[in-house]
């Protein structure tokens, strides 16, 4: 947890204590790739 993600919560009014209701979607970064920490997930066999 850093600032970036601290202060994207906080536009959301969340904080790193917060809980979520069901299915809600909390951005943590508005970046997401490889270079920013992102995770690279092959879903080749779930697109057509």
């Amino acid at each position: 947890m850093d600032d970036r993600v601290k202060a994207l919560l906080k536009e959301s009014d969340l904080d790193f204590s917060s809980i979520p209701e069901k299915g809600a979607r909390v951005y943590l970064r508005r970046v997401s790739n490889i270079s920013q920490v992102g995770d690279a997930i092959d879903v080749t066999d779930r697109v057509h």
